[in-house]
This record gives C-alpha cells, structure tokens and sequence, in this order.
C-alpha cells in the first residue's frame, strides 16, 4: 500500500500497528533533520552578524 506522507501517516500508522522500531528511527530522523536546519539557520545568522 502506497504512503504518501511518510512522515505525518506513517508515524500514526506504525505508532498503532506497535512497530516501534521504525517510528523510533523516523522520530530520529526527523529530530537530526530539525536539529541540522536549526543549527544551519543559527550558523549563518550568527557568522553574518559577526561579519
């Protein structure tokens, strides 16, 4: 069965389905990916600043 949101639908579905391995690695996934634009973000403002 296609996901179309894998993000939004598979941690609900795989949440309910006690598939915790994989909403474990999606929530990993997503809190790097969080993390790495946050720390993307707060690089260039501060190098500009400091420029």
């Amino acid at each position: 069965m296609q996901r179309p949101c894998q993000h939004t639908l598979g941690h609900t579905r795989q949440t309910y389905g006690g598939d915790w391995i994989l909403v474990s690695i999606n929530l990993v996934l997503d809190i790097s990916l969080v993390d790495s634009s946050i720390t993307s973000y707060w690089k260039n403002t501060v190098l500009r600043r400091s420029l």
